[in-house]
């Protein structure tokens, strides 16, 4: 008498559950953290390595879900935030001490 209330049960319980974490964005708020955690603390700290973990699991999401998007995102900010100019090199300057100029 009672089994067909247990799976309405677990499928009352597993919708709310999923509208909480709708609700409260749980993913993105331990991404926020662990992206403050990872700009701030030195690569020795253990609250990095705790946090590098989730970035690179959210990295992979976004580029497997969305590889497109990704990709134009990417580039566009390339386009927007081009490498500073390389120095020219002078000819007669050796590279090294042990270089000699020519």
């Amino acid at each position: 008498m009672n089994f067909p209330i247990l799976p309405a049960l677990a499928l009352s319980a597993a919708a709310l559950t999923g509208y909480a974490a709708g609700r409260t964005r749980p993913a993105a708020r331990l991404l926020s953290c662990a992206q403050d955690t990872v700009t701030k603390e030195a690569g020795t700290s253990p609250a990095f390595w705790a946090a590098a973990p989730v970035i690179l699991l959210a990295w992979i999401t976004v580029w497997t879900l969305h590889p497109r998007r990704s990709a134009a995102n990417r580039r566009s900010w390339h386009e927007e935030h081009p490498p500073p100019p390389t120095p020219a090199r002078d000819p007669h300057r050796p590279t090294r001490e042990t270089d000699t100029p020519t």
